[in-house]
């Protein structure tokens, strides 16, 4: 637990704060570009390259969803749960239209505006949608107000541009301090629950016991199981959750186009944790091969590997893999976005079942009777 805290998830923080930080520079110069009148190209497309560099990052922190980043609303509360991984990405809860709603009223520049607002009107989701979604029109039905009374078709092109710039800018902002937060919150300086954490069982943590601990990073690794391959993959290629031959709109970034970087990312953060960090890294595979004498941990290491691979040979953006499936290549394991489904389901099948039954760990609530 010790090595888990202080080599991966504590520096994947301190990455993303330092990242977020940039973000907010770039999202300065460019709204000081929209402001002054000049075409701005070059800042926004610097502002967009650093949002996807940030967000690479923050997809490794998703994986890592343990103690002041866990989620307050869960069926089941991790120790030491914040909520702060929400108010920096509340992805799959996310509202276009509401963000355009405030684009409509500047409730974005408001003092109040991140205490009232539901954080699928802010944080990374948002901050992406107003930088790449640069058309004139919105995401809101016909008769939402914007619409039917009109309000939105009086921002004229220059201003819209302003607005977006603005919001994302103070999107941004927020971020930075949740990134903060949340890096100070672990470190041993600052709120200290990597002592928590390393120390679990031990007089004076949060955690009563080890396995406690475990549990709570066993369950961070199961996002793979339910985010990434049920709703990340199985939805756009249409395998479940979708009505249609595929659902390619459904999937993660829609306007950025960088859902198969975030996949990929997610599956590296999750090797880390499997694994270790580096070569003589800890990891719940060195756990495996001392409780089981099996090729589980070797079958499920090659598993993730193989998927990593399967996601890093897709050619295209996950939009247009996803538009592309049939129905007969998906179910032959063809497709290149079924192929890495498939190829992931080795793992997560083997997660909900060997692995928790080797180690002795309990399901998530959220993943008990999955059958799938």
């Amino acid at each position: 637990l010790r090595q888990v805290g202080c080599q991966i998830i504590l520096p994947t923080y301190a990455n993303f704060a330092t990242a977020a930080n940039a973000l907010v520079g770039s999202l300065e110069t460019y709204v000081t570009d929209v402001e002054v009148g000049n075409d701005a190209v070059d800042s926004s497309a610097e502002a967009q390259a650093q949002w996807s560099d940030t967000m690479k990052l923050w997809q490794q922190a998703e994986v890592y969803q343990v103690g002041p980043s866990a989620s307050l609303t869960d069926l089941e509360i991790a120790v030491g749960a914040q909520g702060i991984r929400d108010e920096i990405y509340s992805w799959p809860t996310v509202n276009p239209c509401g963000v355009d709603q405030d684009i409509v009223t500047d409730k974005y520049a408001t003092d109040d505006f991140f205490d009232v607002r539901s954080s699928d009107r802010y944080g990374l989701d948002a901050a992406g949608y107003l930088l790449f979604y640069q058309d004139a029109d919105n995401s809101c039905s016909i008769i939402n107000s914007i619409n039917s009374q009109g309000t939105w078709g009086e921002i004229n092109n220059d201003s819209l541009k302003q607005k977006r710039a603005l919001y994302a800018h103070e999107v941004a902002t927020n971020v930075e301090d949740r990134a903060i937060e949340l890096h100070n919150a672990w470190k041993q300086d600052g709120g200290n629950f990597i002592a928590d954490f390393a120390n679990a069982g031990q007089v004076g943590s949060s955690y009563a016991t080890l396995k406690e601990a475990l549990n709570d990073l066993s369950d961070a690794l199961f996002y793979i199981e339910k985010d990434v391959k049920d709703f990340k993959l199985a939805k756009p290629a249409g395998i479940q959750g979708c009505s249609k031959v595929s659902c390619p709109d459904d999937v993660e970034a829609p306007f950025s186009r960088v859902s198969r970087d975030n996949i990929i990312a997610n599956l590296e953060a999750a090797q880390m944790l499997f694994m270790g960090a580096g070569d003589e890294g800890v990891g719940f595979d060195d756990f495996l091969r001392d409780q089981d004498p099996s090729d589980l941990a070797d079958a499920m290491s090659t598993s993730l590997a193989a998927t990593i691979q399967a996601a890093q040979d897709m050619d295209s953006t996950l939009y247009e893999a996803a538009s592309s499936v049939t129905e007969e290549e998906c179910e032959a394991g063809n497709d290149p976005i079924c192929h890495t489904y498939y190829t992931l389901k080795g793992f997560t099948d083997d997660l909900k079942t060997r692995f928790v039954e080797v180690l002795d760990l309990e399901l998530p609530v959220e993943a008990s009777g999955d059958t799938d």
